[in-house]
C-alpha cells in the first residue's frame, strides 16, 4: 500500500511557479527601490532659492517653504539647513533659526572645517539675537577652535565678550589684532574698565586718521562711540557737537542708525537724531521694528505725528514680529489715531489690546481719554479708574479722572478726585474752577466760593464776578 504523505508547505513554497513569482517580485521591488533612490537623489540635487533681495516678508516665506520642501525629501542637506536658518532669521523666528543651524551640524557625516565654523558662527548669532550672550560666546569659541585665525570670528567673539562685561578678555583677544573693528572694540573695552584716557586717545587717533573716502558707516560709528564716551564723562556739549557732524552725513545702515539713536539719547537731546532719519524709507527702517518704533516715539513727542505714522504702519505691515513688538506697534498706532482725531479707530485698537490681556503701558488711560473725546463719559470713568488703580500717584490720571467725573455729573467723586489731585500738586486755575463747581454741586458753597476766588486771582476770568473775586 502506498502511503499518503501530507504536503509540506515549505517544500511547496519552493516550487517552480513560486520561485518565478519571487523572481518577478524581486525585479519589481528593485525597480521600485531604484525609483525611490532616484527621487531621493533628485531631491538632494535640487536647486535652492536665493535669499530674497527685498523687504517683502511674503517673498521670504515663499523661499522658506521652497527650502523646507527640499528638506522634506533630503534632510541631510547642510546647505539647505543653513539657508533655512537664514530665512527663519530674516522672518524674526530666531528660536527656529537656532534649531535649523543646530540641525545643520547634527549630521552623521564629516563636515568641511569651513562649514563647521560657519555653523557654529550662525548658532552664536542666533544666541545673540535671543540675548543668550554666554551661549553665544561658547559657540564662537567652538568656531574659533576650528578656524583660530578667522578675523571676523575674532571680532564677533570680542563683541560678545564685551556684552558680557569681560573687557580684560576682549583686550587679550585683540592684543595682536590690527583693524578698524578691533580698534573700536578695544576702545569700548578700555571704557568698560574705566580707562577713559586710553579709550579717548584711541578714538581721537581713529578720527584724525580716517580718510575722507572711508565709508560713511565707519565714520559714523567712530563719531558715535566717541560721543558716547564724552557723555559718559559728563562732557555733554562736546558729545552733542560730535553727533551734530553725524547728522550732516547720515549712514543708511540700520546698525549705525541704531547707534546714532542711542548716542543722542545718551547725550541728553532726544530729538537731536531726527535729521539722520529724515530721508530713510519707512519700509527699510521697519526691518528693525524696535528702532522704527523708537524713532516714531520721538516724532510723536515732538508733535510730528505725520512722520511717526508711516513708520508704525510699516512695522505693522511686517511679518515675523514678536508679540511684544506687535502690541507696542498697535498701541502706538492707537495713540497716533487719537492725535489725528480718529477716535473710533483709536478706541478699537486700545480695547482690542486690553481684551487680549496686553501689558502694554497706559492702555486704560488712552482708552479713557478716547472715550471722553467720543462723549462716552461713563466708559471714560471706568477706564480711567483702572488707570488710577494701576498708578495712584500719577497726577495726570487724577486730572483726567476728575474731568470725566464732572462730565458724567458725578460731583462727589469729582470733588474727591480734585482733593486728591491737590494733595499731589498745586491745581492750575482751570482745575480750581472745575473743583469749585464740584464743591458747589455737593452743597459746599463756601468752599466753592473760596476755590473760585483762588482761580480768579490766578487770572481765570470765568471764576470771577464782573472781573473781581466773589463776595
Amino acid at each position: 500500500m502506498r502511503s499518503v504523505v501530507a504536503a509540506d508547505p515549505h517544500r511547496t513554497a519552493g516550487g517552480p511557479l513560486t520561485r518565478l513569482r519571487v523572481f518577478l517580485g524581486a525585479i519589481a521591488l528593485a525597480a521600485l527601490t531604484g525609483l525611490v533612490t532616484a527621487q531621493d537623489a533628485s531631491a538632494c540635487d535640487a536647486p535652492l532659492p536665493n535669499v530674497p533681495d527685498t523687504t517683502d516678508m511674503v517673498a521670504w516665506q515663499e523661499a522658506l517653504e521652497s527650502v523646507e520642501s527640499v528638506l522634506a525629501d533630503c534632510a541631510s542637506r547642510t546647505d539647505a539647513r543653513y539657508l533655512q536658518g537664514r530665512l527663519l532669521d530674516g522672518l524674526g523666528r530666531h528660536q527656529d533659526a537656532l534649531a535649523a543651524f543646530e540641525a545643520m551640524l547634527d549630521v552623521d557625516v564629516a563636515l568641511p572645517r569651513a562649514v563647521e565654523a560657519q555653523g557654529w558662527s550662525a548658532i552664536a548669532r542666533q544666541h545673540t539675537r535671543l540675548d543668550a550672550h554666554a551661549d553665544a560666546a561658547a559657540a564662537y569659541e567652538r568656531a574659533l577652535d576650528v578656524r583660530p585665525d578667522d578675523a571676523t570670528l575674532k571680532v564677533s567673539y570680542a563683541r560678545t565678550l564685551l556684552r558680557l562685561g569681560r573687557a580684560p578678555e576682549v583686550l587679550a583677544v585683540l592684543a595682536t589684532f590690527d583693524s578698524f573693528e578691533g580698534d573700536l572694540l578695544r576702545a569700548a573695552a578700555y571704557e568698560q574698565v574705566g580707562a577713559y584716557e586710553n579709550a579717548e586717545r584711541l578714538l581721537e587717533s581713529l578720527l584724525n586718521n580716517l580718510p575722507e573716502a572711508l565709508d560713511v558707516a565707519k565714520r559714523t560709528r567712530t563719531r558715535v562711540q566717541y560721543a558716547n564716551l564724552l557723555s559718559a564723562e559728563g562732557r555733554t556739549s562736546e558729545a552733542q557737537a560730535v553727533l551734530g557732524r553725524v547728522n550732516d552725513d547720515p549712514p543708511g545702515d540700520l546698525v549705525s542708525l541704531r547707534a546714532i539713536f542711542d548716542a543722542w539719547l545718551a547725550a541728553g537731546v532726544e530729538d537731536g537724531m531726527l535729521p539722520a532719519f529724515a530721508g530713510l524709507e519707512p519700509d527699510r527702517l521697519a526691518r528693525d521694528a524696535t528702532l522704527a518704533l523708537d524713532v516714531a516715539t520721538v516724532h510723536e513727542r515732538a508733535g510730528q505725528f505725520d512722520r511717526a505714522e508711516p513708520l508704525v504702519d510699516a512695522v505693522l505691515a511686517r511679518t515675523g514680529l514678536t508679540e511684544a513688538e506687535r502690541e507696542r506697534a498697535e498701541a502706538k498706532a492707537g495713540r497716533l489715531a487719537y492725535h489725528a482725531g480718529r477716535y473710533s479707530e483709536a478706541r478699537q485698537r486700545f480695547e482690542r489690546l486690553i481684551d487680549a490681556g496686553s501689558t502694554e503701558a497706559d492702555l486704560a488711560l488712552w482708552a479713557g481719554l478716547t472715550s471722553f473725546q467720543q462723549g462716552d463719559h461713563t466708559a471714560a470713568v471706568s477706564y480711567l479708574e483702572l488707570a488710577r488703580d494701576a498708578e495712584p500717584e500719577r497726577t495726570f490720571v487724577w486730572q483726567a479722572l476728575a474731568s470725566a467725573y464732572v462730565a458724567d455729573g458725578r460731583w462727589d467723586a469729582a470733588a474727591q478726585a480734585y482733593e486728591q489731585l491737590k494733595a499731589l500738586q498745586p491745581l492750575d486755575a482751570e482745575s480750581l474752577f472745575s473743583f469749585g463747581w464740584a464743591l458747589y454741586e455737593t452743597g459746599r458753597s463756601d468752599d466753592a466760593t473760596a476755590t473760585w476766588n483762588e482761580a480768579c486771582q490766578m487770572g481765570y476770568r470765568q471764576a470771577c464776578v464782573d472781573g473781581a473775586p466773589r463776595q
